[in-house]
């Protein structure tokens, strides 16, 4: 860890027909780190990293990204910064091949394209080649080479989570945001997914997890933000939370089943 604050969020506010969806909500997350962002449903989690990725705007608050104030940025502006987001649904491109569909990951941030088009033909094309021996090396990693030639729409729901952090991985962010990973992941696909998180963090990206399940996150994040009724009521070490009155409060003594 180097000290470095990559996320820093500070007083948002946001309300829906007089409902303070979140309500002054505050944290950092720690350059090249794996956080958890976890609270009871209704908590504000889905909303505030709403407003972190520019899908929504606040009421009121700043957000900045390394330094670079997010408020007012379109999404897509954001993702050119190297802050992503996933979504609760697998997002794909069912038409595409599973390998184009992870070849588009090492695309995201145009990755020196146009310069490599000036040099010719030639340069594009040994760029090309050197993309695909990677997206074989990250299709492999994820069990994925079996159905890299069939299109993305015809995999199962866990299958299509793999793509998508394959995809991920190719485009090596320095930010994801995870939106409830291990929704509808079986156990063995969950422990890729938890391998997958910390090899991005262990390559430099900051990783952001939004989940449900204590257990997975307990084994795969370095920090716990917990979020009720749209305010963050604490953070630091999951082991610290369990004796954390509020937190187990909020959770009806969810945290004693870890």
């Amino acid at each position: 860890m180097s000290g470095e604050v990559a996320l820093d969020v500070r007083d948002l506010h946001i309300s829906f027909g007089g409902v303070k969806a979140v309500d002054g909500c505050s944290f950092e997350v720690p350059a090249a780190t794996a956080v958890g962002l976890i609270g009871p449903n209704g908590a504000g989690k889905s909303t505030a990293i709403d407003l972190i990725s520019g899908f929504q705007p606040p009421d009121a608050g700043q957000v900045h990204f390394h330094g670079t104030p997010l408020i007012g940025k379109s999404p897509h502006v954001i993702s050119q910064l190297g802050l992503v987001r996933t979504f609760q649904s697998p997002r794909e491109w069912g038409s595409l091949t599973v390998m184009d569909n992870v070849m588009l990951g090492l695309k995201a941030f145009d990755r020196e394209r146009a310069s490599l088009a000036l040099f010719g033909l030639g340069k594009v094309k040994k760029q090309e080649d050197r993309d695909r021996v990677r997206v074989r090396e990250l299709l492999d990693s994820f069990n994925l080479t079996a159905v890299k030639n069939l299109p993305a729409s015809r995999l199962s729901g866990g299958q299509k989570r793999l793509v998508e952090f394959a995809r991920i991985a190719a485009a090596a962010p320095r930010f994801v945001i995870l939106d409830e990973p291990m929704g509808g992941v079986n156990p063995v696909l969950g422990e890729r997914i938890g391998a997958a998180i910390k090899e991005l963090v262990a390559n430099g990206s900051t990783v952001m997890v939004v989940e449900h399940n204590l257990a997975f996150i307990d084994a795969v994040c370095d920090s716990v933000v917990v979020m009720a009724q749209g305010r963050v009521i604490a953070q630091g070490p999951y082991s610290s939370l369990r004796d954390n009155p509020e937190v187990v409060s909020a959770y009806l003594g969810e945290m004693d089943n870890v």
